[in-house]
């Protein structure tokens, strides 16, 4: 099937979204979706130039360099480590693609079953880590700390759309020894510095919380990152989200 070069663009940029996300969720990778929008224009302009006017921008070095090059705008530090994952899966997806357009599946078609694949790969249940049962959550902020009991909860797809972190849900007067005198979670008039808004929507209803990024959150010996936000649901427990397991232990913040 032939294509024209905006579609030929608009391919290859979410061919390489997808290989991103999926090499982020095998990896065990932070996941910043505007990086990896970035990283993908940057591959998609290169695909079009290497099967456009430079074909000779085609070769096995050319194309790693261009997978180190989105590796590092979206990973950071960890590109080269991830380096060959990210090529595995691109020429994966790159497959996966090019058979259903030689089977005259439209190219919106191909699109959208390629980014079904991926939806099943990295929602697939991991093992080794804890499910569906109490854990201890210990946050740490500016100094202080509490241990509260959670809940791995698979329902819980929240994530930050300014860090790309997980989010756990916590009930607000079971973190209250962490927040700074005078702030009250209910009040957002008494935001303090750190501390921001953030859109909540669960089973239970819609609202808005506050939310601050701490300095360390533990849970059941496992050292990641995430946002807190805070309920004023009576809520039993925290709600851990499955994007918290697939974080490296000791991994660096990403600061708001």
């Amino acid at each position: 099937m032939r294509v024209n070069g905006e579609a030929f663009f608009l391919i290859n940029f979410w061919m390489d979204f997808l290989s991103l996300l999926l090499t982020a969720c095998l990896g065990k990778a932070r996941f910043f979706p505007g990086r990896a929008a970035v990283a993908s224009a940057l591959g998609g302009a290169y695909a079009l130039t290497a099967w456009g006017a430079l074909p000779m921008l085609r070769r096995l070095p050319v194309l790693a360099a261009a997978a180190l090059m989105m590796g590092g705008v979206t990973f950071g530090r960890r590109a080269a480590l991830l380096c060959p994952l990210l090529l595995a899966a691109g020429m994966f997806l790159t497959g996966l693609c090019d058979v259903l357009l030689a089977r005259h599946v439209p190219p919106g078609g191909a699109m959208l079953l390629c980014g079904g694949c991926v939806l099943v790969l990295t929602r697939l249940p991991r093992h080794g880590t804890p499910h569906r049962r109490d854990l201890a959550l210990r946050v740490i902020y500016r100094g202080q700390a509490v241990t509260l009991p959670a809940l791995r909860d698979s329902g819980n797809l929240l994530t930050d759309w300014a860090t790309g972190l997980p989010v756990i849900v916590a009930p607000a007067r079971a973190v209250k020894p962490l927040l700074p005198e005078g702030v009250d979670p209910g009040d957002p008039a008494t935001l303090a510095p750190g501390f921001r808004l953030m859109g909540l929507r669960t089973a239970a209803g819609e609202g808005t919380v506050m939310c601050f990024h701490p300095d360390r959150v533990v849970l059941a010996g496992r050292e990641a990152d995430a946002i807190l936000a805070l309920s004023n649901r009576p809520l039993p427990r925290a709600l851990v989200p499955d994007g918290f397991f697939s974080q490296e232990e000791g991994c660096t913040h990403a600061g708001f």
